[in-house]
């Protein structure tokens, strides 16, 4: 993506946080690339170079800051991208793609050839898929040396890496600094202030950032009012939930041992989630060794408008990254607020960028469970959804133990429920129609004649949903918006929608939309969230 040298440099001297992430800077003086939003002194403009990427700067020589960390930034939401099929790559590859895959199955996934991916990725971001993948994994590897205390050997694996000898080799080539020298470096105070060594007895305790402002309340709130009993908690602005991950192909056999467990084909744990703003970064986040932890990490935090703090159980951590990737998908973290709302001020949905808030569009640690769940909760409320889904988990779904009280189940898979009857699942309490369009669903998932992740392919998708019995437009664009992360998902026919716009047909809502491309999910999210704060947006999502 060109960018323009005079007004990135204008961000820079500003500090202006809505350009975080959407560009690097490298000081020539330094050999250091930073964040916009660094605190330390303005290089003079001469001395800067500007990068759209990390992994741009990082291959032009330049190494990252230890004080703002670019291994934090935001990154870009798929509207930002240029090109689409660059845009899903990328997104695949943050996720860890290539850290079990190599570029030609990862191209062969998006219905490409390898040298085309090679191309379309080159083209849009200036480097090779494999130049970005290693910048993905050395940027996890900085964030946990900083962030943690686990071993250099458990680092590694958790960064992707498939050995030790590799991971120093890259980490010295890239950073001019081993990892035991960086570790020190981050802590003895020269570059950047001492960081609390993070873990939580057991557990992981990482952060998330975000480009401000964020509409916590209505996310949370939109989060808990589905929230699956069992697998899934929300209160008082903390999210918690169960976890089932694909196993990485090289697990370190010393790594982590905590809670959950790695089977070879799937590991499992749990999460905890919490919004730590300014305003109540000192309040009591929780007791024991836990709450210090967040709340030391939190005070380091007071002067940002909000930190986003993640606590993971140590059985998760050799599928970190993609984990990650899911985390901030949940909470629409990589949005660009103040961009969306400028659109829709224009095109006459928010009457003004404050009024809009910064809405987020919530998305799932799960595609297969959100997609259940959506036609679980058609033409019944949202409550009653979620009675009736609690009841597939319990009954379904896998035993989990843990010290959070409320997580006691693991989301079932669709190979479990691929395996059922109709009268299994109609049992619950619905319709044998609607068990129908679960097992369906189930079999394209489990079969993979299905995908239901961030990147893949929107209208392939749609049709696959729509194709099969008992999913209709209003369900397969709900599941797209949430699961897929499509930012353009718009459900026409939706009730509320619908007398939002002065009781118009699905046709006439449609057409008016189309000035709202390609933001017509969070219109949707906006005109829901305003029509009422106490109903849900429609009666089956």
């Amino acid at each position: 993506m060109p960018l323009d040298r005079s007004s990135c440099y204008r961000a820079l001297t500003a500090r202006d946080a809505r350009f975080d992430g959407v560009f690097f800077v490298g000081v020539t003086s330094t050999r250091i690339y930073c964040r916009p939003v660094c605190r330390a002194k303005t290089p003079r403009e001469t001395n800067c170079r500007f990068f759209s990427n990390a992994a741009a700067a990082e291959r032009s020589g330049f190494r990252p800051c230890l004080r703002c960390r670019p291994e934090l930034a935001p990154g870009n939401a798929p509207v930002d991208a240029l090109a689409v099929l660059a845009d899903r790559a990328a997104r695949a590859i943050a996720a860890g793609a290539l850290n079990t895959t190599s570029v030609d199955d990862l191209a062969g996934s998006l219905g490409v050839t390898g040298r085309h991916l090679r191309r379309a990725v080159v083209g849009h971001l200036g480097v090779t898929p494999i130049d970005l993948a290693t910048t993905h994994r050395l940027l996890l590897a900085k964030r946990l040396l900083h962030e943690t205390s686990l071993p250099v050997g458990q680092v590694a694996f958790a960064a992707g890496f498939e050995s030790l000898r590799r991971f120093n080799a890259a980490f010295k080539s890239r950073y001019r600094l081993t990892p035991a020298a960086l570790r020190r470096e981050a802590t003895d105070g020269t570059d950047v202030a001492p960081e609390d060594p993070g873990p939580a007895g057991d557990d992981l305790v990482l952060t998330l950032e975000y480009r401000p402002p964020l509409h916590a309340d209505s996310l949370f709130a939109f989060l808990a009012a589905r929230a699956t009993p069992g697998a899934e908690h929300v209160e008082a602005g903390r999210y918690a939930a169960t976890v089932r991950l694909a196993a990485p192909h090289a697990v370190d056999a010393t790594g982590a041992t905590g809670r959950g467990r790695i089977d070879g084909s799937a590991i499992t744990g749990h999460v905890v989630v919490e919004l730590l703003p300014a305003t109540r970064a000192t309040r009591r986040s929780a007791g024991g060794a836990e709450g210090e932890a967040m709340r030391a990490r939190a005070s380091r935090h007071a002067g940002s408008p909000g930190t986003i703090v993640v606590r993971i159980s140590s059985s998760l951590v050799p599928a970190l990254m993609p984990l990650l990737a899911r985390l901030r998908d949940l909470l629409d973290l990589d949005a660009n607020p103040d961009v969306i709302a400028r659109h829709l001020v224009r095109a006459g949905v928010v009457e003004s960028v404050a009024a809009f808030g910064g809405v987020r569009i919530p998305g799932t640690l799960d595609g297969f469970a959100l997609a259940v769940r959506a036609i679980l909760g058609q033409q019944v409320s949202v409550r009653g959804a979620t009675t009736v889904m609690g009841r597939l988990v319990d009954r379904f779904g896998d035993e989990y133990a843990c010290a959070h009280p409320a997580l006691t189940r693991l989301m079932p898979t669709a190979e479990r429920l691929a395996r059922l009857r109709t009268g299994d699942i109609a049992s619950l309490g619905m319709p044998g129609a609607r068990a129908d369009a679960v097992l369906a669903l189930a079999r394209a998932v489990a079969s993979g004649a299905l995908s239901l992740t961030p990147g893949a392919d929107v209208a392939r998708t749609i049709r696959a949903l729509t194709s099969l019995p008992g999913i209709g437009d209003w369900t397969a664009h709900y599941i797209a918006m949430r699961a897929l992360r499509w930012p353009d998902a718009f459900p026409a026919n939706d009730l509320v929608l619908r007398r939002a716009a002065g009781n118009i047909t699905a046709a006439q809502l449609a057409r008016r939309a189309e000035s709202w491309r390609p933001w017509r999910a969070y219109a949707a999210m906006h005109l829901w969230r305003t029509a009422s704060s106490t109903s849900a947006p429609s009666s089956r999502s």
